[in-house]
């Protein structure tokens, strides 16, 4: 990691040292008096602004919210203050002072003010107290903006010193780590009441199938004792035969007897055998 983090350092430093082929869009002071020349790098490509006033915000030109300028080196007289907004808004990203250098940014506007010694200024929130008295940037003493001096890009930290680290602060770790507390305690929530979900349901299906159950068993019993009753009504086989006979002889009565011819009462023949016997 330090041997990887000192070649890309190195790597940036020789492409800021190496002069421009010509003028970039951001160079149009002519023969003005200027501060200097501040060097960045857009998109592989390496630009400068040389700025003619201090206490002024200047556009990194050429840049924009898709392609800041990610490598910067101050080669002004004054002190440079980075900002990743247009108009040198917000908190201030880096502080470079003269002959600083800067990588691994994403900046768009710069404001320069004169470098004073042990005094503070209103456009350095770390107070000049960080700085020595060469106008130089002791980037020990300010680990948190990773800035390394030009002419020593490849310089490593002792080995015993800490290392720098690549990762989110310690704060945002822990705010990464109650974050994801928070998402597995939501996530365990959901879990859960799904399982209860899941649970009732299976509950109110058994129980619809029991009362379908109990429903279908109460008709079947009801069923069958309709039909028992039934059985206990109605009479035998032979009694129903005989029933409609019995009802029909009590229905005639004595009128059938008076139509009956005399013979069947006095035992004498018919008439008419007697004429069907006399024909030869």
């Amino acid at each position: 990691m330090r041997l990887r983090t000192a070649a890309v350092a190195f790597l940036g430093a020789f492409a800021l040292a190496v002069p421009l082929a010509g003028p970039s869009m951001a160079d149009d002071f002519d023969d003005r008096p200027h501060l200097g020349r501040l060097d960045y790098i857009v998109d592989g490509e390496r630009r400068q602004i040389r700025p003619a006033d201090n206490d002024t915000c200047y556009e990194l030109t050429g840049t924009s919210r898709r392609e800041p300028a990610t490598a910067v080196r101050n080669d002004t007289k004054s002190r440079a203050t980075l900002f990743t907004e247009d108009g040198c808004n917000g908190r201030p990203e880096r502080v470079l002072e003269p002959k600083d250098v800067v990588y691994d940014v994403a900046v768009r506007s710069v404001v320069f003010t004169p470098v004073h010694v042990d005094k503070d200024d209103k456009h350095d929130p770390f107070g000049d107290s960080h700085f020595d008295g060469h106008e130089g940037f002791d980037s020990a003493s300010r680990p948190e903006h990773a800035v390394m001096g030009a002419a020593q890009p490849a310089v490593l930290p002792e080995e015993d010193g800490p290392e720098p680290q690549d990762g989110p602060a310690p704060e945002e770790q822990r705010q990464e780590e109650q974050r994801r507390e928070e998402q597995g305690r939501q996530d365990e929530q959901r879990q859960q009441e799904e399982q209860r979900r899941e649970e009732h349901q299976r509950q109110d299906e058994q129980w619809q199938q029991d009362e379908q159950r109990q429903q279908e068993e109460q008709r079947r019993e009801e069923h069958e004792r309709q039909d028992e009753q039934r059985q206990q009504e109605q009479p035998p086989a032979e009694e129903r035969q005989e029933m409609p006979e019995q009802q029909e002889r009590q229905e005639q009565g004595p009128d059938m007897a008076q139509d009956m011819p005399e013979e069947h009462h006095e035992g004498q023949p018919d008439m008419f055998d007697a004429v069907f016997r006399s024909i030869p």
